[in-house]
């Protein structure tokens, strides 16, 4: 329990540790003021770890999710580098690239090209 719970509320502590919180809504059931103070107090407490735990379990979830895909992702594409070859070159070597220009006037010629450019550039 919490320190400053024992320092106020010392002669429940014993008692409240074994409390059940879901009895004491809408009102506990208390013999005095005090006594229904500390109820309400450590029924409060236990709430916020609960809400603070299973947003600590869930984080931990996200994470481990995470790790596993991180392992997954290192080990794929370790195997595939290690079991895809390249192709070797061509004899001669690879053949002189055309100029600039005049490919990309040509690709504005495409008509596939010209129909998707605007979906393009919407997205």
């Amino acid at each position: 329990l919490n320190t400053t719970f024992r320092h106020f509320y010392a002669g429940y502590d014993g008692e409240l540790e074994h409390y059940d919180c879901d009895q004491a809504f809408p009102e506990p059931k208390a013999s005095s003021q005090m006594e229904k103070l500390a109820i309400e107090t450590f029924c409060d407490c236990v709430s916020g770890c609960t809400e603070a735990c299973a947003g600590a379990n869930r984080a931990w979830g996200f994470a481990i999710t995470g790790m596993f895909f991180a392992v997954w992702y290192t080990m794929t594409q370790f195997v595939a580098c290690k079991v895809v070859q390249e192709k070797p070159p061509p004899a001669g070597g690879f053949p002189k690239a055309s100029p600039l220009v005049p490919q990309l006037f040509n690709t504005i010629r495409n008509p596939a090209f010209t129909v998707l450019l605007p979906a393009w550039a919407c997205d």
